[in-house]
This record gives structure tokens, sequence and C-alpha cells, in this order.
């Protein structure tokens, strides 16, 4: 009985410390990391990405001659671009709203970024420029923690306070029954730990937003915590089932 006893424990002690490590694992990760492994559960063809970043600098870390200039060629660089070889090209932006720099850079054959750095001139001369990142990846595999880290460097230096919000999107061949949907949403859902906030069921539109514990960073919609939503579509046109994961929210038309 005490062998029995003893065995028992052991096996308790170790499914325990099973557990705690693969919550660790799971907390560890980058954010790019959850959400990309979570949409690999649903099996659909990554058709493309979307990193979105959107923050505020400070006027005096681009006060000295082309400094927004430098600041977009420094993000181009963090991403992989050469911009040394392929500069980019800047539009300025000088009105009485606003005044500071756009560029649209292609970095390779699959991801492009368009950067906007703007201040309001309706304001102090002082106030901070408004800073918008939009890198898109066309690629199967989009590596996105990698760059999500060069931007990360390049932000952090110049001080920028900032959020990032990442989107995947695939494609399923056919068109999936109801049943199907739900089975896949819940499966995303449990490998993230995530409890289901709010959704809707519209036409054929499918969108769930929920939260989850392991993505650190949330939203509040209507006094509640959301930083996962999925969406699912069919397209006739094509005989596609599309899907769309994505942290906190999905800001891409579906």
């Amino acid at each position: 009985m005490k062998n029995f006893i003893v065995i028992i424990t052991i096996l308790v002690l170790a499914f325990s410390i099973f557990v705690l490590f693969m919550q660790t694992n799971i907390k560890e990760a980058s954010t790019a990391e959850v959400i990309k492994n979570a949409f690999e559960i649903t099996g659909a063809d990554i058709v493309s990405s979307e990193v979105y970043i959107h923050g505020t600098v400070a006027a005096e870390n681009l006060a000295y001659e082309d400094g927004c200039e430098r600041l977009s060629t420094d993000i181009i660089l963090g991403c992989g671009g050469d911009a040394a070889n392929t500069v980019p090209v800047f539009n300025s932006i000088d009105t009485d709203i606003s005044c500071g720099t756009e560029t649209n850079y292609i970095i390779d054959d699959n991801r492009r970024i368009l950067i906007s750095i703007l201040r309001d001139m309706l304001k102090s001369a002082h106030e901070a420029y408004y800073l918008t990142i939009s890198l898109v990846d066309v690629s199967p595999e989009p590596a996105l923690s990698e760059s999500i880290a060069g931007i990360d460097r390049v932000l952090e230096k110049y001080n920028v306070a900032h959020e990032a919000n990442i989107s995947l999107v695939g494609s399923l061949n056919g068109q999936m029954e109801d049943w199907e949907l739900e089975n896949l949403c819940s499966r995303v859902f449990e490998s993230i730990r995530a409890d289901r906030v709010e959704g809707i069921n519209d036409d054929g539109l499918i969108s769930v937003s929920a939260f989850s514990p392991v993505i650190k960073d949330a939203i509040s919609v209507d006094g509640k915590r959301v930083n996962v939503n999925l969406a699912s579509r069919y397209n006739s046109y094509e005989g596609k089932t599309y899907i769309w994961l994505a942290t906190p929210v999905i800001t891409t038309e579906y």
C-alpha cells in the first residue's frame, strides 16, 4: 500500500512539473510566436501577415536635420532592408494640418513596409510625432518575431512608446460547416488557454474575441479585456474559407 501511494505521489509530482514547464515555456514565448503557433492549429495555408505598430516620438528626438528620414531608414534596416543600395523614397508632408514624412519601401520579394511619421500642426510645435508602421509579409513562413525584434530595437533607441498589432491570414480549400469552424475555434483558443469574450455569426461571417493569459497585452472592449481575435469567411468565388487570427484585434477588412 505504501509503495502504491509513493508511486501515485511521484506521478502527480511529475505531471505537475510537466504542466508548470509547459506553461512557463508558453509565457516565455514572444507574442508573435504564440499567435503564429496558434494559427498553425487551424491547418490553413498562410496567405499574408501584418505587423502594425503605432506610437509617439518626442519632437526633440527628431529635431536634427532629416530626423524623420533617419528614423524611417533605421526601421527599414532593422527589418532587414538594404537601404544602402536601395535608398528609400520619402514623401515629405508639410501642410497646415501636419508635417513629417511617409515612405512605402519594398524590403524583398515578400515584404513591404509603410512608415508614417507625422506631427499635428494644429497643436504646439513641441508636440510629439505620431508614428505608424505597417509591415506586410506574403511569404508562407513569415519571420514575425525577428521583424518585431528588429523594429523594437530601433524604437527603443529613439525612446518611442509604442504598441503592436499582429495578424495572420490563411485559407482552407472548400467551405467549412459551422460545427467544423466551432471545433477549429475551440482548438485554437485551448492552445493558448483563451476564454471567449464575445462573438458574432452573421451571414457566413464568424468573428470571436477572447482573452488569453499567455499574451501579456490586452485592450478593453465594453469593459472586458480582449487580446485575441479570430474570424472566418467563405469566399464562394475562390471556393476557399479564409481564416484571420490577430492580437489584440483584427485591423484589416474581412
